[in-house]
């Protein structure tokens, strides 16, 4: 329904179909290492922190978008019927980037 989206800008849930399917397990490696320097009245710890090493894509749930003309209109799907509706489609979501970060924490 094409008012619905133009108000929400997003699509409505359909709440029977609540766990239906599920996404594939995801996993990741995370390391730090850590080094402290101990003085008189401070203390410097110096670290290397990488999360997800190995760089595992997981999938997440795909983005339901509408589908739009050059001129950057939605379009209304012809076999819709009444009420009107979008043509819709889902993008793939993934995500899974390797984050290092070194970091310096001084302590007095």
């Amino acid at each position: 329904m094409t008012y619905v989206w133009d108000v929400s800008n997003q699509g409505q849930f359909d709440y029977t179909r609540v766990n239906q399917n599920r996404l594939p397990l995801t996993h990741q490696l995370d390391i730090r290492i850590d080094k402290k320097y101990f003085f008189k009245n401070w203390n410097l710890n110096v670290f290397l922190d990488i999360q997800n090493v190995y760089g595992f894509a997981a999938q997440e749930q795909d983005i339901l978008t509408v589908q739009r003309d050059a001129n950057g209109q939605a379009l209304i799907d012809p076999n819709s019927g009444f009420p009107p509706r979008y043509q819709t489609k889902f993008l793939e979501n993934t995500t899974g980037t390797v984050l290092p970060t070194i970091g310096i924490i001084i302590e007095y």
